[in-house]
């Protein structure tokens, strides 16, 4: 009889320690329990509420084909979530702080028909890697693929809340090997006080990021909101970005250490093909005492067309190479340019339409840019 009792005490103390250490699925108590609180996935099994456990409920579904995992409670995670293929992960509108520095979600080499979406993300205090990173480093395999992705319904708040800016980058294509990133959506996501807000990235001849779109992305404070780095100039092509919204925080911005030196750009494209920036805005340009462009088109990018429909200008000129092709659509009977300078506005492309405002002299203008000319009409 002690035998037995022995047996039995030391199986309740293994069972004990499974359950607490939480990352092994779990049984539900009708009288106790709200499954809507744990996490959950579609192969009915349950876990406690922790970032080791979505994990575990992502590989589950993943052994199986594919599912969708529920976070239903605050989360604080202390590592990365991998996506997996066909895997949607839906936190449910509930907040997810990164204890350090650590990327939020992963979707690494070949990854399709993954979703994240309804998330409320805080970083850490000093945080530097990207919040979503979509990363390619195939050790030269052609046939990597990450595609089909989407990620959506997404805040993003930099740590601490204040008018500070950190290192982090929003959203991150990162490409080191042979392969591709294309054709992903991210939607609906907002972002404030990143390093940078979007950064394309490619270090690697032979990488490509094609067609993937952003659309209804609002970036509040950056050093760099839109940002394409690579080594080959046909790296990123036919990508769209659509009502994309860029707005730095006045003469209150503080860069990281990190961006201390770095000039101050709403958007830099310097490579690519057929990239498209349809009715995007930056506004609320100007920090003391730093360059500052709001449109950066380099010579290398190709048939790039950039339609604003508005873009409130605070400060100096933009720069624009404008490479072959590159078309604009600036300005529109409802969204007009408007540039704030005591200095009359200059290096507009053709067929540009702005208003200017001589803020010293207390006087408007019209100003029309055609065939590398301007000409200017007093309105008051």
């Amino acid at each position: 009889m002690k035998k037995h009792w022995t047996i039995f005490i030391l199986l309740f103390l293994v069972l004990t320690t499974l359950y607490l250490v939480g990352s092994v699925t779990r049984s539900l108590s009708d009288t106790q329990d709200n499954k809507d609180t744990l996490v959950r996935n579609s192969n009915g099994k349950y876990w406690e509420p922790t970032g080791a456990n979505i994990q575990a409920a992502i590989d589950d579904v993943a052994s199986s084909g594919g599912g969708t995992v529920w976070v239903g409670s605050d989360i604080t995670l202390t590592s990365t979530i991998n996506m997996k293929d066909n895997v949607q992960l839906d936190f449910l509108n509930n907040e997810v702080t990164l204890n350090n520095d650590i990327e939020f979600v992963r979707f690494e080499d070949r990854v399709q028909h993954a979703i994240v979406r309804n998330a409320i993300v805080y970083t850490s205090a000093s945080h530097t890697e990207g919040i979503i990173t979509l990363y390619l480093n195939s050790g030269g395999s052609w046939d990597v693929r990450s595609r089909y992705n989407l990620i959506e319904n997404i805040k993003i708040y930099g740590q601490p809340m204040d008018r500070s800016s950190h290192e982090w980058i929003g959203i991150h294509i990162l490409m080191d090997g042979d392969g591709d990133i294309s054709m992903n959506t991210f939607r609906n996501i907002f972002m404030w006080g990143a390093g940078d807000g979007i950064l394309l990235e490619c270090n690697h001849n032979g990488a490509y990021a094609n067609g993937n779109v952003f659309e209804d992305i609002f970036i509040s404070g950056f050093v760099k909101g839109v940002w394409f780095e690579s080594v080959d100039d046909d790296a990123f092509g036919a990508n769209v970005f659509d009502n994309v919204k860029l707005q730095t925080i006045g003469g209150g911005f503080n860069p990281a250490a990190g961006y201390q030196d770095d000039d101050l750009y709403g958007v830099g494209v310097f490579s690519g093909n057929g990239n498209h920036f349809d009715h995007c805005l930056v506004w609320d340009w100007y920090i003391a005492d730093k360059p500052q462009y709001q449109w950066r088109i380099g010579a290398n990018s190709w048939y790039t067309r950039i339609d604003t429909h508005a873009s409130a200008k605070w400060g100096r000129d933009d720069v624009l190479d404008e490479g072959l092709g590159t078309t604009w659509e600036m300005g529109g009977a409802n969204y007009p340019q408007i540039f704030t300078e005591s200095y009359p506005p200059s290096g507009m492309p053709d067929n540009t339409t702005m208003l200017w405002v001589d803020t010293d002299n207390d006087r408007t203008y019209l100003c029309f840019f055609w065939k590398g000319d301007r000409r200017i009409v007093e309105l008051t």
